[in-house]
């Protein structure tokens, strides 16, 4: 079921690739995962609700990446959530939001390792793996690719079984490129 909902996310979000490729908007640049993770983007999460994990990693992004409005930021992706579970399947929560104060993306990565998320994800299953992406309203081509590339990647049979051996954020950044490459 999770790789059937997975597969339906990820044609979606190729056609819309494609649909905006065709169009004027801001081209952006060809996303490649790595560029955006390394191991100061990787938290191992406390907090054990959804709306509390959103809370720290909004907190660790502002932290990480010197953006003041955490407020603003936080409620953008509560409300994001609001609108559908970003829950997408095999125990991956991707939250997201687009706000005209950022003008760069911005990608967090946070894991559970003590216990499961409730998420209300679209496979019922709970959550141990939250990708965070906070980007500007601007760049919809951007946003969809960084999605894109999320899914293709926890859509690889061995993701799952990979990210759990890492134990320092460290570790965790190089399994994430070697599955990139995969």
């Amino acid at each position: 079921m999770a790789l059937v909902i997975l597969e339906r996310i990820s044609k979606k979000l190729h056609l819309l690739l494609s649909l905006l490729e065709n169009k004027e908007f801001n081209q952006g640049y060809d996303v490649v995962l790595s560029h955006f993770l390394n191991s100061k983007n990787i938290i191992f999460l406390k907090e054990k609700e959804r709306d509390k994990v959103i809370d720290e990693l909004v907190c660790f992004a502002c932290d990480t990446y010197f953006i003041s409005d955490r407020t603003k930021l936080y409620e953008a992706v509560v409300e994001r959530e609001k609108i559908i579970s970003t829950g997408i399947g095999k125990g991956v929560a991707i939250p997201h939001a687009k706000l005209d104060v950022l003008n760069d993306f911005h990608f967090c990565i946070g894991i559970q390792l003590d216990s499961n998320l409730e998420w209300n994800s679209l496979d019922g299953n709970p959550v141990r793996i939250v990708f965070l992406i906070l980007g500007p309203s601007s760049d919809q081509k951007t946003y969809l690719q960084l999605l894109s590339e999320i899914t293709a990647m926890v859509k690889k049979e061995e993701f799952c079984f990979e990210i759990f051996k890492g134990k320092t954020a460290f570790e965790l950044a190089q399994i994430f490129q070697q599955l990139e490459k995969k």
